[in-house]
């Protein structure tokens, strides 16, 4: 359409110009020269003007409006048509209307075009918004063309994308350093298992910088079991690992290596530990366990470890007598509730109405006790055991059983045989106390009270010998040597587990005589009597030392 409409301008132009003036002519209406014909040329030749400046207008036009910006049509300096929304009437008024920093480049710009028709491209900002803009100049067909555009969502945009890239750069960089710092072998992979990347300890273990092992695709371990885990993680997309020695700078290492898909760049990430200390420490673990082990199962004491689950993970002979198991049992690593039912059938336990009750309080134990306990257990044999169990260190939980049944016996024995000398004591007209081999009181009887005008909240059991001779100071007469000194001798002698007896006359003038007889468990037995009366004194004697 458009180019048959060219077509008939070009036609009419062709008439008005050349084939009108020719026929006017050739019919005789006007001679060659005259000036009929010299109107009709000039006619001609204004239309052909007209109408090519009307087409250039046109077309200048249509440019601008597919530009879809504010623009103006400047000529001689001056804004001879514009846009509707082109701020300004004029160069000045438009001037105006940009801000004073962007000022003097806009000036510069213009000169340069309307005086040498040199194109130009700014950015702008307004004076008054403080919006940007894109002014850009050009020459058209003898006139200049400015064109505006707001591009302040643009700029804006433009500058979140630039923060954005700034700080994505900024991450990248941090964690390439933390890559490069960390104490552990990283490195990456395509997915052809060609070493794409490698961090500083990677490169200072193959000892070759990073394009090196690039190139050469230098493996931490023999390339073959290193390709065969990566290849591995990638078709079963899941990580892989493995356990591999490797020497690194001269020293026999053991590591663990993980490969893991990259599921962004269709290959695997790589990283290795260094295990080489941990297996050191877990064979050290394991020496001081089996010496542990033996230890424990010298010991008297019956002890049992079951581990998280309730599976029994350790136990010594003495377990094994306390309750006389089949060691075949034991060592095919029963739960606590087999435990507890075999010791049930063999009546091991206390017996009890409700043993599923019974049996879960046990259990419970692996998992809610966080303290020790101690506590006692009476079997049906007239055994008597002491329980201790604590959460073994390693997980899981420790019992402890000793038979306290000999222990209780001798015990109550021993507190017969005491009640009994306690009884006889009381019934002596001799005062005579029991001193143990700390020197604390032991026994005493109301004959030693008597004799020494003591009441019973003036001694107890338990009460050091030099706490009771400060109570009995007023019956001795010390002499010059001082308290202090005669009551340390009094001890000595009286504790130095050598029989003697004597007789000495108090401050108040009573005789006593004394007993002093070393016991066989390393007590001493101490006693005393009245050898004269207060009112009838004796005849003195010689006094013996004490």
């Amino acid at each position: 359409m458009e180019a048959s409409k060219n077509l008939i301008k070009n036609l009419a132009l062709l008439f008005l110009v050349g084939a009108a003036p020719s026929l006017c002519w050739a019919g005789g209406l006007f001679a060659a020269v005259s000036f009929e014909s010299a109107f009709l040329l000039a006619s001609g030749l204004f239309c052909a003007l007209w109408l090519k400046t009307w087409s250039s207008l046109k077309t200048l036009k249509q440019l601008l409006v597919v530009r879809q910006e504010e623009w103006a049509l400047c000529e001689n300096g001056q804004i001879i048509e514009k846009s509707d929304y082109f701020p300004g009437d004029s160069l000045q008024s438009f001037q105006s209307f940009i801000h004073a920093h962007s000022l003097p480049k806009v000036e510069e710009s213009l000169s340069q075009l309307f005086h040498k028709n040199f194109p130009f491209h700014t950015r702008i900002k307004s004076h008054e918004t403080q919006a940007s803009y894109t002014l850009t100049g050009a020459p058209f067909d003898g006139k200049n063309v400015l064109f505006l555009k707001n591009v302040t969502e643009d700029v804006d945009q433009e500058r979140k994308h630039i923060e954005s890239l700034q700080k994505k750069d900024e991450e990248i960089k941090k964690l390439q350093t933390t890559l490069e710092t960390l104490p552990i072998f990283i490195w990456h992979r395509d997915k052809n298992q060609k070493l794409t990347y490698c961090n500083l300890k990677y490169a200072s273990a193959v000892e070759a910088p990073p394009a090196k092992v690039y190139e050469e695709d230098i493996e931490l371990i023999p390339a073959r079991a290193a390709k065969t885990l990566a290849r591995k993680a990638l078709n079963m997309q899941s990580p892989q690992h493995m356990d591999n020695p490797a020497t690194v700078e001269g020293n026999r290492i053991q590591l663990r290596l993980f490969e893991i898909p990259d599921i962004h760049n269709s290959g695997t990430v790589g990283v290795a530990y260094d295990m080489t200390d941990l297996q050191e420490a877990k064979k050290e673990i394991k020496q001081l366990a089996d010496a542990h082990g033996v230890l424990l199962d010298h010991l008297s004491t019956a002890i049992v470890v079951y581990d998280q689950d309730g599976t029994l993970s350790y136990y010594n002979q003495a377990y094994v007598a306390l309750h006389a198991f089949n060691e075949d049992f034991l060592k095919a690593k029963p739960r606590l509730d087999e435990i507890l039912e075999d010791l049930r059938e063999r009546r091991q336990l206390p017996e009890t109405a409700n043993f599923l009750a019974y049996k879960k309080q046990w259990l419970n134990q692996l998992t809610t006790q966080t303290d020790p306990l101690e506590e006692l257990m009476h079997l049906p044999d007239e055994r008597t055991l002491r329980v201790f169990s604590a959460p073994y260190p390693r997980g899981g939980m420790l019992f402890m059983f000793e038979d306290l049944t000999d222990a209780l016996t001798l015990e109550r024995t021993n507190q017969s045989l005491l009640a009994a000398y306690q009884t006889t004591l009381d019934r002596l007209f001799e005062g005579v106390i029991i001193v143990g081999s700390d020197n604390r009181l032991k026994l005493f009887n109301p004959s030693f009270m008597r004799i020494w005008k003591l009441t019973n909240t003036d001694i107890h059991i338990e009460e050091h010998l030099g706490d009771i001779l400060e109570k009995l100071k007023k019956f001795f007469a010390y002499g010059e040597e001082g308290w202090d000194f005669f009551k340390a001798n009094a001890i000595a002698k009286l504790t130095d587990r050598f029989p003697k007896e004597g007789q000495f006359t108090r401050k108040d003038g009573l005789t006593i005589n004394f007993c002093y007889v070393p016991l066989p468990n390393g007590d001493h037995l101490i006693s005393y009597m009245e050898a004269t009366s207060l009112e009838k004194p004796a005849p003195k004697k010689r006094k013996k030392a004490s």
